[in-house]
């Protein structure tokens, strides 16, 4: 579900696009530290959630660090 341009057959019948959506949030989530999952919801379909970690200190998470 995660893999780029994954699209299950009832997707590809019922709505556009080219399957990329969901790779992109895992790269996005996971390059920040987080994690990204899927469960199958109650009448059909899939509920997405994801969780990303606290910055121990805010303004430390604003600033930019180039070595």
């Amino acid at each position: 579900m995660f893999a780029p341009f994954y699209r299950t057959e009832a997707g590809k019948r019922q709505a556009n696009g080219l399957g990329i959506g969901l790779a992109v949030c895992k790269r996005i989530v996971e390059s920040h530290g987080g994690r990204i999952w899927a469960a199958p919801r109650a009448g059909g379909g899939s509920e997405i959630g994801f969780a990303l970690p606290l910055a121990r200190d805010p303004i430390d998470a604003l600033v930019v660090h180039v070595a």
